[in-house]
């Protein structure tokens, strides 16, 4: 017969008391904004990137907050769970979880796009 593979992995990676502790999700967006800093670090020092080294956190923090943590949830609230709306207090219940990757990019995608086009307008 032929193997499959069922998915049954715990969300934490360990538990400080019941339900509290470090979650592989979060662990995944920590390595992806760390990477994307390194990543972005080095485009700065080999000169295809405009923006100065120094600055390279703040954007990257920008773009890790306002992006995918505020956008994530908010896609999440438009794309699957509208009636949120209704409540606005609940949009920020985020310990009932529910986040979107679109809606993460979409908002990264316009933080990172539109800030450069004020500049360039700007300067």
């Amino acid at each position: 017969m032929f193997a499959y593979y069922v998915h049954d992995l715990d969300p934490l990676i360990f538990r400080l008391w019941d339900n509290v502790g470090p979650r592989w999700y979060g662990l995944g967006y920590v390595l992806a904004f760390l990477a994307g800093f390194l990543i972005y670090r080095v485009l700065v020092r080999r000169g295809d990137a405009d923006l100065p080294l120094e600055k390279v956190g703040d954007f990257i923090t920008g773009c890790a907050l306002f992006g995918v943590i505020v956008g994530g949830r908010l896609g999440y609230v438009f794309f699957y769970k509208p009636e949120m709306l209704r409540e606005p207090i609940s949009i920020l219940r985020v310990w009932e979880g529910g986040m979107s990757s679109h809606g993460g990019m979409i908002a990264v995608r316009g933080g990172t796009g539109f800030p450069g086009t004020i500049s360039a307008t700007i300067w």
